[in-house]
């Protein structure tokens, strides 16, 4: 599955991923595949995870048609900033759907549970104490995916310059005093280099 993934990317297909699980675990999903043989993800049009898959499904496809549809409108010479909103997108959805969603907030939950707190309802020096477990966490995951994949190839050549993700900035924050959900801004850098060829 993933070489036929990576296969369609190398080719130039646009490629939405909608990973979704049966009981919404991560050792079902497919992005930990796609890591372990290094497909290059940082060339999806659209990775979503959301809790349900009408959710995933419907933020995939409205990343999807945005992009392809301001693809076919915008001059060429714009491009290159599509290309890196559209991944500064795709970033967020990894770290949100993925890394905080099926890695962490089970386990944050348990953590919570076992200092006698009710995750659904935290009082303020709890609600802290999850959001600096989160930033950490997040912390460790942005720079693990820039690092061990998205920053390592370009997201986005135009023939004559190469455009690499270069570095993610995250901000998190509970929006409430629950841990349900996380409010999650990113901010990516990037780097040009000249192409090889």
């Amino acid at each position: 599955m993933a070489q036929k993934l990576q296969t369609l990317l190398n080719s130039g297909k646009h490629v939405a991923v909608i990973d979704a699980s049966e009981d919404y675990e991560s050792s079902q999903m497919l992005l930990p595949v796609l890591l372990a043989n290094n497909v290059t993800i940082n060339k999806l049009v659209s990775y979503s995870a959301w809790n349900t898959f009408g959710n995933a499904a419907g933020t995939a496809m409205a990343q999807s048609a945005i992009f392809t549809g301001q693809l076919k409108r915008l001059p060429k010479h714009l491009l290159p900033a599509l290309y890196a909103q559209n991944l500064n997108f795709t970033v967020a959805r990894l770290l949100d759907d993925y890394s905080y969603q099926k890695l962490l907030h089970h386990r944050l939950s348990t953590i919570l549970t076992l200092r006698g707190q009710d995750p659904a309802n935290l009082n303020d020096g709890y609600k802290t104490f999850a959001e600096n477990i989160i930033e950490g966490f997040i912390y460790n995951e942005k720079r693990s995916l820039l690092y061990t994949n998205l920053g390592l190839t370009p997201f986005y050549s135009d023939g004559t310059d190469e455009y690499y993700l270069t570095g993610i900035n995250a901000e998190t924050k509970l929006p409430w005093n629950r841990i349900f959900e996380i409010e999650l801004k990113t901010n990516c850098e990037y780097g040009i280099k000249k192409s090889a060829g």
